[in-house]
């Protein structure tokens, strides 16, 4: 995953590419994506899960 960060300059990337696995440490795959306010959500087989983005941000900075 490669968070971006879009502003009137246009986009840019945030930190490095990271990533994204489930509650288990399974690599999360073909799941479907969304973003609502500070949040991801993501979709598979009947399961929702969810983090705060700026989470995210903070482990994509810091490799």
């Amino acid at each position: 995953m490669t968070l971006l960060r879009i502003d009137r300059d246009g986009v840019r990337r945030i930190g490095g590419q990271c990533r994204l696995v489930l509650p288990d440490g399974v690599e999360a795959q073909r799941l479907r994506y969304t973003c609502r306010g500070g949040d991801l959500h993501a979709f598979t087989r009947g399961t929702w899960y969810g983090t705060a983005i700026d989470e995210l941000q903070a482990v994509a900075l810091s490799s």
